[in-house]
């Protein structure tokens, strides 16, 4: 769960590099202001298990291991909303304790 959110952030970052590269060549880059937002950290909505689908949660529908490992290919894919578990969660926000 947590490599399918750092393969979002690497291709969020090569698509960014990409951008840069473009303002470059058509002599924008240095009249372009550039704002990197993030949100306040990470969260546990993920359970100790993590999740397949966010709103499982929200839903109280629960969700279980033995279902999201046979769906494990499905991961990173358009039919799956995942959050990583807290333990990334507090892996995330580190040097803070615990999660947002």
């Amino acid at each position: 769960m947590m490599e399918c959110y750092a393969g979002y952030l690497s291709h969020t970052d090569h698509q960014i590099g990409r951008f840069i590269t473009f303002l470059d060549e058509i002599g924008n880059l240095e009249n372009t202001l550039i704002f990197v937002c993030s949100d306040n950290g990470a969260s546990a909505e993920g359970t100790l298990t993590g999740l397949f689908y966010e709103m499982s949660m929200a839903n109280l529908e629960p969700e279980f291991v033995e279902e999201n490992v046979k769906r494990i290919d499905e991961f990173g894919g358009p039919t799956c909303y995942n959050h990583y578990p807290v333990g990334w969660a507090m892996a995330g926000d580190i040097p803070f304790k615990y999660y947002k």
